[in-house]
């Protein structure tokens, strides 16, 4: 901005007038109030830019999600009472995994940020006939009190059955996921063919 004051006035050997002197004070004052609205402005800018990044960076520091899965599964888990075994079947991670350690080698997520989480699970098996199978997520290798559960009873010639349930758990930090499978009677077996075990923070 273009300064309006005159640096001419007074002229040499001449008294200004009052109304001349009035007139550059008048000048002055609103290119500084000018400037300071400009630099006020520019300062809100800055400042509101900045909280909005540090609140994206504290947002993104609490997401978390990741998963395990297993694909084309073939391998039957042998064993199966009427306890809850963990199921051994998952043979791949996620791989879009953040604030969660994925890992598929010893079935399970391990949460490395607390709070609520979305949890859920589906899974395709074939397994022993008249049978049903039950499946449950687990946390730190026990059933949580909010269950994440469901069922599947298998006929007498060669089912695949289909489950999937989904639920709200509070995890804490290092809190570990995994599934966890029982039968209704002993020496069972059960294939895995396809499964999915996801977990996703939705809240503090």
């Amino acid at each position: 901005m273009a300064s309006q004051v005159d640096v001419t006035l007074p002229p040499d050997n001449e008294r200004p007038s009052k109304a001349e002197f009035r007139a550059q004070f008048a000048t002055i004052s609103a290119e500084i109030t000018a400037l300071q609205r400009s630099l006020n402005a520019a300062f809100r800018e800055g400042f509101d830019r900045d909280i909005e990044q540090t609140v994206r960076e504290i947002v993104d520091l609490n997401r978390a999600h990741g998963g395990i899965t297993v694909t084309g599964g073939a391998v039957a888990q042998s064993s199966i009472g009427t306890s809850y075994v963990k199921l051994t079947a998952f043979d791949a991670d996620g791989g879009e995994s953040r604030n969660v350690t994925e890992s598929n080698s010893n079935d399970r997520l391990t949460v490395l940020v607390g709070g609520l989480y979305q949890v859920k699970f589906n899974a395709s098996f074939s397994g022993s006939a008249s049978t049903k199978f039950t499946l449950s997520v687990h946390v730190n290798q026990a059933e949580p009190s909010n269950k994440v559960v469901t069922a599947r009873a298998l006929g007498t010639g060669g089912d695949i059955g289909a489950v999937a349930s989904a639920g709200q758990l509070r995890l804490v930090e290092n809190d570990q996921v995994e599934l966890f499978v029982k039968a209704d009677g002993a020496s069972k077996s059960v294939t895995v063919e396809e499964a999915h075990l996801n977990v996703y923070r939705i809240d503090d």
